[in-house]
C-alpha cells in the first residue's frame, strides 16, 4: 500500500518494458536475417508466489513470464526460442 506511482512506473519500465523493447529489436533482427536464435528473460520466483511488500516487483515479473510465453508462440515459427529463468 505504500508503493508510489513513481516507484511502480520505474519497476515496470525496467523489468517489463525494458525486456519487451530489447526483445522486440533483437527478434526483428533475427527474423530479418533468418538466423533463428534464442531470447532468455530473467524473471523471479516472486512472479509465481506472493511476497510481502513486493507487489510491483511481482507484477512486473509475472508480466514478464506471460510475455515470454506469448513471444515463444509468436517467434517459434521463425526458429526463435524464448525462455524464462526464475531464480529465487
Amino acid at each position: 500500500m505504500n508503493t508510489t506511482r513513481e516507484t511502480f512506473e520505474r519497476v515496470i519500465d525496467t523489468n517489463l518494458k525494458g525486456a519487451f523493447n530489447v526483445s522486440q529489436v533483437i527478434a526483428k533482427s533475427m527474423i530479418d536475417r533468418k538466423t533463428g536464435g534464442s531470447i532468455v528473460n530473467i524473471s523471479s520466483v516472486d512472479s509465481t508466489r506472493p511476497s510481502r511488500e513486493a507487489v510491483t516487483y511481482s507484477i512486473s515479473k509475472a508480466g514478464l513470464d506471460m510475455m515470454t510465453k506469448v513471444m515463444a508462440l509468436e517467434l517459434g515459427p521463425h526458429q526463435i526460442r524464448v525462455n524464462n529463468v526464475n531464480p529465487t
